[in-house]
């Protein structure tokens, strides 16, 4: 009798240990999903004449922009007087 109160007893152990694990791997999964995805708005370099600088977003140094380069939201342009700046939104 002893040890069949033994293996339910380690059964539902067993059972709430891999509930535990399911619902930690889908709180994993979602988050790695959410990083994963790109962001809403896109847009791209698609001409530079002149001198521009492009700071990313989350990024404290400017460097020279680049074309074909993508841009999105928080991402900051800054052009010398005479210069242009091209960006191609696409057809959204």
């Amino acid at each position: 009798m002893k040890s069949r109160w033994l293996n339910v007893t380690h059964r539902g152990a067993f059972l709430a240990f891999l509930g535990l694990l399911g619902l930690a791997l889908l709180g994993l999964g979602s988050t790695w999903a959410d990083e994963a995805d790109p962001p809403g708005r896109v847009a791209r370099l698609s001409d530079l004449q002149g001198s521009v600088s492009l700071q990313p977003a989350g990024v404290q140094d400017w460097a020279a922009a680049t074309v074909n380069r993508p841009l999105t939201t928080g991402d900051r342009l800054w052009t010398d007087q005479d210069t242009r700046a091209e960006l191609d939104m696409g057809d959204a």
